[in-house]
């Protein structure tokens, strides 16, 4: 339909989970995004990855919205205060996953492997699970600052610092 009406538009492809790198690996080939689908999950994740505006398609409704820019940075500035957080901490719990696939989102054990080189005056303790119940960590009060190797979009929700953000 873009193509028809003369819009310059490329495919990204299929965003799987929190896994957003088709829509980053086209993010120089124009100006915005359009996701078709429900929900802000994946559009949010768009937005956050690219720096791009992004536009959602409802593909029931046919109604479009441009995600809001609030949201974004809400987010962004929850980011910004888990890393002081994290910088200001000595005692750090890394939250691996068992789940198929979603460790490798964020570099799984690799990854935290190098933040651990990276940072040697902290204490890294991992904790690994396949559904994380964020009120278990409740049972961790040594733990001053938590590190989310698993979806990296747990972090809006709660405040779990994203590995990658390292």
């Amino acid at each position: 339909h873009l193509w028809k009406k003369g819009i310059k538009a490329a495919l990204g492809g299929q965003g799987l989970g929190c896994d957003v790198s088709s829509a980053d690996s086209i993010k120089d080939d124009g100006d915005a995004f359009l996701y078709v689908g429900t929900g802000e999950f994946h559009p949010i994740g768009v937005a956050l990855q690219t720096g791009k505006e992004v536009f959602a398609l409802h593909p029931e409704s046919m109604k479009i919205r441009k995600i809001d820019e609030a949201d974004i940075d809400k987010i962004r500035r929850k980011k910004k205060g888990m890393l002081a957080k994290f910088h200001s901490s000595k005692t750090i719990g890394i939250i691996m996953t068992t789940k198929k696939g979603q460790g490798i989102v964020q570099g799984g054990m690799d990854k935290a492997k190098e933040v651990e080189k990276k940072y040697p005056g902290k204490r890294f303790y991992y904790f690994i699970c396949d559904t994380l119940d964020f009120n278990s960590l409740e049972n961790f009060p040594f733990i001053e600052a938590w590190v989310n190797t698993m979806c990296p979009r747990i972090m809006e929700d709660i405040n779990i610092l994203n590995i990658q953000d390292l």
